[in-house]
C-alpha cells in the first residue's frame, strides 16, 4: 500500500526523470500514478468508464456514418468487447499500465473523429477541444501517436483534394498532433533506451531486418 501514497510532486519527479532517461510516455504514465494514489479500486473504476466510453463512440460514430441508430447497433458495438481472446486482455486491458498507454488514449482519438469528422461544428471552442484532444492523443505512446497524426494528415489531404483549398482547421489539428508527437519522440530518455544493452541491438537493424525479425512474433 506504501507504493499507492504518492504526492503530485513525487509523481511530476519521477515523470521528469523518466522522460529524460527512458522515454516520453509521461502523459498517460501521469495518469497512471495519479489514480493509482488512490488505490487500485478507483483506478478500475475509472477504467471501466473509459472501456464504456471507447464502445459508446464506436457506437455513436457507426450510428453517424450509417444512419443507424438503434438499439441493434448499440448492442453489435458494445458486444465486441467479447471478441478479444482472453490473453489480449490479461496483457492489453487487465495489465494497468497496458492499459493506461495502449487503451485510453483511443478513447480522445474516437472523441475527435467524432467531433472534428463527423460533427464538423464551426465554432472556435470547437475546434480548441478538437485540438485539445488530437494533442492528447498524439501525446500518448508511438504507435498511436504515429496513428492519430497520419489519420489527421489523410483527412486533411481528402478535404484538400475535395474542396479544393486549405482548410486552417485541418492544419490547426495536424499541429496539434505534431506537438504531442514532437514532445513524445524527441524526449532525451528515448535516445538513452536506444543505447542501452537489451534494446540497443534491436535499434541498430535497418527497417527491413526489423520488419523480418519482430513479423513472425506479430503473426503467431
Amino acid at each position: 500500500n506504501i507504493g499507492y501514497h504518492t504526492s503530485i510532486s513525487q509523481i511530476i519527479d519521477f515523470l521528469v526523470y523518466h522522460y529524460n532517461n527512458w522515454g516520453g510516455r509521461v502523459l498517460y504514465f501521469f495518469v497512471e500514478c495519479f489514480l493509482l494514489s488512490f488505490g487500485l479500486f478507483p483506478f478500475r473504476f475509472i477504467q471501466s468508464l473509459v472501456i464504456t466510453g471507447i464502445f459508446f463512440i464506436i457506437y455513436k460514430i457507426v450510428g453517424e456514418i450509417t444512419n443507424h441508430k438503434d438499439w441493434k447497433v448499440a448492442l453489435m458495438s458494445i458486444s465486441m468487447y467479447g471478441v478479444f481472446e482472453i490473453m489480449l486482455l490479461r496483457g492489453g486491458i487487465f495489465w494497468v499500465t497496458a492499459s493506461v498507454l495502449y487503451l485510453f488514449p483511443l478513447l480522445p482519438f474516437l472523441v475527435f473523429i467524432y467531433l472534428y469528422c463527423i460533427k464538423k461544428k464551426d465554432n472556435p471552442l470547437w475546434l480548441i477541444i478538437s485540438c485539445l484532444l488530437a494533442f492528447i492523443s498524439s501525446f500518448s505512446q508511438e504507435q498511436t501517436s504515429v496513428m492519430v497524426v497520419s489519420f489527421i494528415f489523410m483527412y486533411g489531404l481528402y478535404d484538400l483534394i475535395k474542396i479544393k483549398k486549405i482548410n486552417w482547421k485541418n492544419i490547426s489539428a495536424f499541429i496539434s498532433s505534431l506537438i504531442g508527437f514532437g514532445i513524445l519522440m524527441l524526449s532525451p530518455g528515448s535516445r538513452m533506451r536506444m543505447d542501452y544493452s537489451g534494446t540497443g541491438d534491436f535499434y541498430k537493424l535497418s527497417i527491413f531486418e526489423k520488419v523480418k525479425k519482430t513479423l513472425p512474433d506479430i503473426i503467431l
